[in-house]
């Protein structure tokens, strides 16, 4: 049923990452939500950064009639160790609950990651790393030692440059948890000899230091598009169906002529709308695809296998791409189908379309089956993929290079958006288990990322920002080169003694604390001793119950507690309805009680198959013909008896 919220709340919340880096500029955003759609809604917001007003905050009041207003907040820690952000409104107006006007959030705040660079000029490369991290620069010509640095970065080094000591020490380090971001240029990757080195340095980089093979040609692609009943909700101004099929599309006019493409459409059941055809008769196709109707449930791991078969006899390159809500059942079936497809040579590619999507399980999908998961507006990358390449010359130094994020759900390339074009980039080839992140629009490899034992390796194939990269040194490019080092970092507390960790909660929700520690910790919780229990050879585990908002105190390590989770989503759920239409249900106003109980028939009445056995009518007819037979034999013998 249908109800109004009958009287108006008001709820805050601080939206931001826990671990920092000192010196760095955070950004946080303060949300404020009301229960009531369309009503203006007046308060004062004040921030306080470690008991410190921050200056520019809204004193002033806000009124907004919007469900949720979402303003952003910027501040630079100087100095390590745990700090606490506050974020208190006062309603002008009604506001039925005062305990959701505070919210409390814990920052932890970790020294600049000590770098080593190796380098033989000054670049600006070199200077963002020193303005970000605790960064030291030695020569080509002098010993590479990693040991007691959480990253190192290799600008231009020529293959010939380390020796073999130096190399065996690397992969130690990279083995160990270390990371390891490796710069392009004039002596390096095709032009410093690094394909085929003897010494084996190639074998800790994500790419091999040559061509990269068109991956648009040669390949058999499948379309799976979801037809099931969830699908018929709304999304945007037309109906999730609606966006699945201009997506698929759209995603099949990208695909190069080359290509065979195959589309199947699935609910419970797997349909064939068009089986593996060469890309040159996609018209067809898309008339078939227009003609979709939707209805039943959603079994996705029948398309899957479906696909699977399609693409049984194909000899190129293989790859699916699932376009769907993700809200099917056996999610763990689908997953492990992903993952035997991608061990079959079979990449998995998804895009998730509506309001309600499991944009979980369609990432899981793509990580298990070797693919990338897309939202709809990021769609258009596949044809970096799949369409045709726009030619690029045979010297990749002197040019004009566009460049793209091709993965955006990596931690490097999450949320950045890249802009201009590179003069010059390394050749180099993705190896099998990396991940292309940043690509020209050509499909070349620029950033490509993975991890070699428990290290992370980055490759960076164009320079350092001295002669072809210097569109990403600047603006908002800039963050790919503070995201890659951040990355390979990690942890910036992993060479600590004692690390601890824990998250903020809610009221009732218990604060669990997590000490990494090579000998017994001791641990005070505001003042008094805390008992910790050891759950792994390092690692000791508390768990601490929450009885009212405020901070905890962990032996100088900050968690913040704050009011019940249920007090921040105020007012009417408004995916409610769509949720409910999944499953055959609805939304109904109180007065309107006839359609529902219309509905509840409707729902309730059921069609039953049983079985029922005809044999005992097929005896009985067997029977009467035989009969008849034996009647009129013997009728026939009696008439020529008195004949004769």
């Amino acid at each position: 049923i249908r109800l109004a919220p009958q009287r108006n709340d008001l709820s805050v919340e601080i939206v931001g990452g826990k671990d920092v880096i000192v010196g760095s500029a955070q950004s946080f955003t303060i949300v404020v939500r009301q229960a009531m759609d369309g009503k203006d809604a007046g308060y004062r917001l004040l921030v306080w950064v470690d008991g410190a007003k921050i200056d520019g905050t809204y004193e002033n009041p806000i009124v907004r009639s919007g469900r949720e207003n979402r303003i952003p907040i910027s501040h630079t820690f100087d100095s390590v160790g745990s700090h606490t952000i506050k974020a208190e409104i006062t309603p002008t107006g009604e506001d039925y609950r005062s305990e959701n006007n505070v919210f409390y959030k814990s920052v932890h705040v970790a020294p600049k990651p000590t770098i080593l660079l190796m380098t033989d000029r000054s670049s600006p490369l070199s200077q963002t790393l020193t303005e970000l991290y605790e960064t030291t620069t030695v020569s080509p010509a002098e010993s590479l030692d990693p040991g007691k640095y959480l990253a190192v970065v290799l600008d231009n080094v020529h293959a010939n440059d380390l020796d073999k000591g130096e190399i065996e020490r690397l992969r130690a380090y990279l083995q160990n948890g270390g990371g390891l971001v490796v710069v392009g240029g004039d002596r390096a990757y095709d032009r410093g000899g690094y394909y085929g080195s003897p010494l084996g340095f190639e074998a800790l980089l994500p790419v091999r230091s040559k061509e990269s093979t068109g991956t648009g040609k040669n390949m058999g692609v499948v379309i799976v598009i979801d037809i099931s009943g969830s699908v018929g909700t709304s999304s945007g101004s037309g109906s999730a169906l609606s966006m699945e099929k201009a997506l698929a599309i759209s995603i099949l006019r990208g695909i190069s002529a080359n290509d065979y493409i195959g589309v199947i459409a699935f609910n419970q059941n797997a349909y064939i709308v068009s089986p593996l055809t060469r890309g040159l008769y996609k018209s067809a196709i898309e008339e078939d695809i227009v003609r979709l109707k939707h209805g039943g449930l959603t079994y996705l791991d029948v398309a899957q296998n479906a696909a699977f078969g399609m693409l049984a006899g194909y000899a190129g390159a293989k790859s699916v791409i699932v376009i769907s809500d993700g809200q099917t059942k056996n999610a763990d079936s689908c997953v492990s189908i992903a993952r035997d497809m991608a061990d079959s040579g079979v990449t998995t590619y998804t895009v998730g379309v509506g309001e309600t999507t499991d944009e979980s399980l369609m990432r899981s999908l793509a990580e298990a089956g070797g693919g990338i998961y897309y939202k709809p507006t990021e769609s258009e990358r596949l044809n970096v993929i799949f369409g045709d390449k726009p030619e690029e010359p045979a010297d990749t130094t002197e040019g004009d290079f566009s460049v793209l994020v091709l993965n955006p759900n990596h931690f490097i390339s999450e949320g950045v958006t890249l802009s201009g074009s590179l003069t010059g980039y390394n050749t180099v080839t993705p190896k099998v288990g990396a991940q292309p992140l940043v690509t020209t629009s050509a499909g070349k490899p620029i950033v490509t990322a993975w991890m070699f034992g428990v290290g992370h390796v980055v490759s960076f194939a164009t320079d350092d920002g001295s002669g072809w990269s210097g569109v990403l040194y600047s603006g908002e490019n800039a963050a790919i080169i503070s995201r890659m080092v951040n990355w390979v970092v990690g942890d910036p507390r992993r060479n600590d003694e004692v690390v601890i960790t824990g998250d903020d909660v809610h009221l009732g929700e218990p604060a669990v604390i997590e000490v990494r520690s090579s000998t017994i910790p001791s641990m005070n919780l505001n003042g008094r001793r805390l008992e910790l229990s050891q759950i792994d050879e390092d690692r000791y585990q508390a768990s601490i119950p929450t009885d009212a908002p405020g901070l905890l105190d962990v032996s100088g390590y900050t968690i913040a507690v704050n009011y019940p989770l249920e007090f921040r989503d105020v007012g009417t759920l408004y995916d409610l309805q769509d949720m409910l239409k999944v499953f055959g249900g609805g939304v109904y106003d109180e007065d309107a009680t006839l359609p529902l109980l219309d509905n509840m028939r409707a729902q309730s009445t059921r069609t039953v198959q049983e079985q029922e056995d005809l044999r005992l009518w097929f005896l009985l007819a067997a029977m009467l013909i035989f009969l008849c037979d034996v009647a009129v034999r013997r009728l026939r013998e009696i008439a020529r008896m008195r004949k004769g």
